[in-house]
């Protein structure tokens, strides 16, 4: 269960912060892509899906909740509830 309501877009470093309940997925040669696997464990463990997106605001790049075609980096992350 949700103790807290998860942000719409988090920075390099507040995602952080999520330590454990925090996985990423990037290409590194697996038969399934990144999204594939990223959207497996979201389901498995009814985790939300974030995109790392370049930000408007800074050379920083910041996570924006969901799936997002602007992805250059090819990273995704997943945040569990425990």
């Amino acid at each position: 269960m949700w103790k807290r309501k998860l942000k719409e877009v988090y920075t390099i470093y507040e995602i952080d912060e999520f330590g454990d309940r925090l996985t990423t997925f990037v290409e590194d040669g697996s038969v399934m892509s990144p999204e594939a696997r990223a959207e497996a464990f979201a389901l498995r463990t009814e985790g939300q899906v974030y995109t790392q997106v370049d930000s408007d605001l800074s050379d920083d790049c910041v996570y924006l909740k969901g799936w997002h075609l602007v992805n250059r980096t090819g990273v995704y992350a997943v945040i569990t509830a425990s």
